[in-house]
């Protein structure tokens, strides 16, 4: 039986190695993805139309998406500049799902999908949005999201012409990986929450030290006195 504590967790590789090892989440799955691209990569515009219709089909989604004084109704559709931007990164994003071949532990495509869910918490976890307003999103519409992606994704290739037994290893792989996306996002949010009142200073690796030469400031968004912090270096996208 594998020992593990609560505290270790904190560390993103290790985490990253008990999912792994939970979900069973091998290098074979990051093969079947990045084999997968050039089947996948021509069904992400529809994807894209599907999943930003739905967030601007409920006002508390689509509120994201403009400041907070401004009234959305009837103000944003799928084709205004913001969405098409935010559009732009989902489609980056699907593209690195499947371009990666390295899922060891400590690869960086771990680190990717963790600044993905640091980001939505309200911190500037990438360096081309230290600028740009706090992206601030409550977990309960990440999860829906993650959810309604996987069903769009299970769809499409459900119906792909290819081989059943590499359909079943394809769907596999991408409920695995979007699983561990979840799971950094609820990461994220609990050290958010328990910055209420306080903060936890944690490095992207979860780590208290500080020999990366920054530590990122897990703070809720809300919380009294919030003021966002631009503490990371610049990092490759």
């Amino acid at each position: 039986m594998e020992h593990l504590t609560n505290a270790s967790l904190e560390h993103l590789p290790t985490r990253i190695s008990y999912l792994k090892a939970f979900l069973e989440i091998n290098n074979s799955d990051a093969a079947t993805l990045q084999s997968a691209q050039p089947l996948i990569t021509p069904l992400i515009p529809s994807i894209l139309s599907a999943v930003y219709s739905k967030l601007l089909s409920f006002d508390i989604t689509a509120k994201s998406f403009v400041p907070n004084h401004v009234d959305i109704e009837g103000r944003i559709t799928i084709s205004h500049p913001d969405i098409v931007i935010r559009k732009d990164f989902l489609r980056s994003y699907l593209i690195r799902l499947l371009s990666t071949n390295d899922f060891s532990s400590t690869s960086p495509f771990w680190t990717y999908l963790n600044r993905i869910a640091l980001m939505h918490t309200g911190q500037p976890s990438f360096s081309r949005r230290s600028s740009r307003p706090d992206l601030q999103v409550d977990y309960i519409h990440m999860a829906l999201l993650l959810g309604y992606l996987l069903n769009l994704l299970i769809d499409e290739i459900s119906i792909l012409p290819i081989e059943e037994k590499y359909k079943r290893g394809l769907l596999t792989a991408v409920n695995k990986v979007l699983w561990v996306q979840n799971d950094l996002f609820a990461r994220q949010y609990s050290l958010c929450a328990k910055g209420q009142g306080g903060f936890e200073r944690l490095d992207l690796d979860g780590r208290r030290d500080e020999k990366d030469g920054f530590r990122v400031e897990i703070e809720c968004p809300s919380t009294p006195g919030y003021e966002p912090t631009n503490t990371l270096p610049p990092t490759p996208e």
